[in-house]
Parts: structure tokens; C-alpha cells; sequence
């Protein structure tokens, strides 16, 4: 598994791209899945899993275990790459439900880092690899 993270709208999903061109994967047969619209299990069979935050929203709010999630995609869908916002970093947010949502993200990450071969931490379309 591979994790990208990165702020909102740091060009994580273009970096991406960049790392499939480098393992000669052709762009145009890749699956992507997106947290905002697709369904949990397309995770599983997807090249890439875009907005992983959003997964995690979703899991909270059918009130799922996203820790067994993460650790079912690691062994079902170990070649993924994983892009997932960071969204610790700024202002607390004022409802409970948003800061546990912000802690679940953190965790999530946590935990998708524990499993990943590498992890690269996207600014302005740059990708440094941190593990």
C-alpha cells in the first residue's frame, strides 16, 4: 500500500498520476474509487482510493469500525494507494461531532500508515516520501 496525504486541494490525486506513470501503469485502465460518492466495498477492488477522509465520515456515520475496514484493505487490496486528507492541522473545529471526526481522521491515518510501504506528504503538487 502506498498513502498520500496532504491538505485539501494540494494536487494529492496529480501526484498520484505521477506515481503510476513511474510503475508504467497506463492511466486510462486504473479504478478509482472516490469517498465522497462510491460505495465502501469499491475500496477494496480500486487501484486507487481518493478521499479516504470521507470514507471515514461515511463509516462513522453507519457507525462502522474503520480500523477493521483499513485492516481488511490491507490484506485484501495491498497494492492500493490511498489518498487521504489531512484535516488535524487547522482550526479546532466547535462541535463535538467534527472533532471526532477530526480524531477518526487521524487515527485512520495512523493506522494506514502502519501498513503502507510508503507515504508521501503532498504540498502544491510536490510529493516528499516521509516513510
Amino acid at each position: 500500500m502506498i498513502l498520500v496525504i496532504g491538505g485539501a486541494y494540494q494536487y494529492k490525486l496529480e501526484f498520484t498520476h505521477e506515481i503510476l506513470k513511474g510503475k508504467k501503469v497506463n492511466l486510462k485502465q486504473i479504478r478509482i474509487c472516490n469517498g465522497a460518492v462510491d460505495e465502501l466495498e469499491l475500496i477494496m477492488k480500486s487501484d486507487v482510493v481518493y478521499q479516504f477522509h470521507l470514507y471515514v465520515k461515511r463509516m462513522m456515520e453507519l457507525d462502522m469500525d474503520v480500523a477493521a475496514v483499513i485492516e481488511r484493505l490491507a490484506v485484501e487490496n495491498p497494492d492500493a494507494i490511498v489518498i487521504l486528507d489531512e484535516i488535524g492541522s487547522g482550526i479546532v473545529p466547535v462541535t463535538a461531532e467534527d472533532r471526532a471526526y477530526r480524531e477518526a481522521v487521524g487515527a485512520a491515518g495512523a493506522l494506514l500508515v502502519s501498513h503502507a510501504e510508503a507515504v508521501y506528504r503532498v504540498f502544491c503538487g510536490i510529493g516528499t516520501r516521509i516513510k
